[in-house]
């Protein structure tokens, strides 16, 4: 700048000391007329001519020193030019390479933006598996309700068939006191055979058939107990089963819960690495926004990673729920194989005509023992049941 000061002083005047030169020879020319036109003595025209000598010494000097002082101003401005040159290139390094790290940084940026829009479009898809998971556990926790249902039902058909087998031994003692009062009525009977042999062999045909009926009865009895026995077994089964349902449904509500958990820290991470990527962008903004300071190195790659680091922490927490809901799936699928009507055939449900009396007593003996299901193995699975003796005939 200071250069294009003196060269635009040097165009408005080029030459002070050739115009000053100038001024003092017309000041001497007319100095010098009036002396040529005019008759004066030698002496004044040789003390002017002494005085023009001296004015134009007294010039050449200032001239001379105003060129000292212009060779030293203009080797100042040259220097300042090249100082400023200098700068001038500085300046544009400097530009070049805050251009470089502008590009650098709205690079980073655009990629920081890439990863954000793929981590909500990934969380998303977590939130999606996450209510998917949760209707699967609605649906197994829905099926473990149908099963209890199930065996309560089967229990329930069980005190069914224990109030049969008590009525049909109140039958078969019935049947006993009948039988000892026709064996009673036969001895009576065989001391008059002569006069009452009709009589006697209507009661031998009616013995017959209470003969028949007994036998009949014990063969419904032996097949009862081993009715009885197989519904012990499938009672036991049934508990092992249930506790095993339980178990599961704990298990499952368990790994919900801590999956849930691991959820929220997994968003509250995504939180705080969000905030720290814009911390990072405010701290990239300022350098670039103070001059002054030092110029600082990009580190995108480590907010980069940290949020890899969580999508892999996520993708690898997914795929153990997906893992354990397929165990659960496997297993459900197998306890439905093994349904609990198809495994063990069901008896015959048997009505038997008569007193009511057993009934009663077992439903109100047995009745608290089905009302909670944790206690079916401990009361069914383990109880020791009446094994019934074949009925004596006469």
């Amino acid at each position: 700048m200071l250069l294009v000061f003196i060269n635009l002083a040097f165009l408005a005047n080029p030459r002070p000391w050739e115009a000053r030169k100038s001024t003092s020879n017309w000041s001497v020319d007319s100095n010098s007329e009036p002396v040529c036109g005019s008759t004066g003595s030698a002496t004044q025209r040789k003390a002017s001519k002494t005085m023009a000598d001296a004015s134009v010494q007294t010039e050449q000097s200032a001239d001379e020193q105003i060129i000292v002082e212009l060779r030293d101003n203009l080797a100042k401005a040259t220097e300042a030019l090249s100082l400023n040159q200098q700068e001038l290139s500085t300046a544009r390094v400097e530009a070049t390479a805050k251009d470089l790290h502008i590009a650098s940084l709205t690079e980073a940026r655009r990629e920081f933006q890439t990863l954000c829009s793929a981590m909500q479009e990934k969380g998303a898809k977590d939130e999606a598996t996450v209510v998917e998971l949760t209707g699967r556990l609605a649906n197994l926790e829905a099926e473990g309700a149908s099963k209890d249902a199930r065996i309560a039902s089967l229990m329930k058909k069980n005190e069914e068939w224990r109030t049969d087998t008590t009525s049909m031994q109140n039958m078969i003692a019935f049947q006993e006191a009948v039988l000892l009062q026709l064996s009673d009525i036969l001895k009576t009977q065989n001391k008059h055979n002569d006069t009452l042999s009709e009589t006697v062999k209507s009661q031998k045909k009616l013995l017959a058939e209470n003969d028949t009926i007994v036998t009949s009865l014990n063969a419904k009895l032996t097949e009862q107990s081993s009715e009885n026995d197989s519904m012990r077994h499938r009672i036991s089964s049934f508990s092992e089963e249930c506790e095993k349902l339980n178990n599961l449904c704990k298990r499952s509500t368990e790994v919900a819960f801590r999956d849930e958990e691991t959820i929220v820290q997994l968003k509250l991470k995504l939180v705080e690495t969000t905030a720290e990527a814009g911390d990072w962008k405010d701290l990239y903004i300022q350098s670039l926004s103070q001059p002054h300071q030092p110029r600082m190195r990009t580190d995108v790659s480590l907010s980069a990673l940290s949020i890899q680091g969580i999508m892999e922490e996520k993708d690898r927490r997914i795929a153990e729920l997906n893992d354990k809901l397929s165990e659960c799936y496997g297993q459900l699928v197998a306890s439905q194989t093994d349904t609990l009507v198809g495994r063990f055939p069901l008896p015959p449900t048997v009505f038997v005509s008569g007193s009511s009396g057993g009934y009663a007593e077992n439903n109100g003996a047995d009745l608290s023992r089905s009302k909670t299901f944790s206690g079916l193995g401990s009361e069914y699975g383990h109880r020791s049941w009446p094994m019934f003796s074949s009925v004596p005939t006469s």
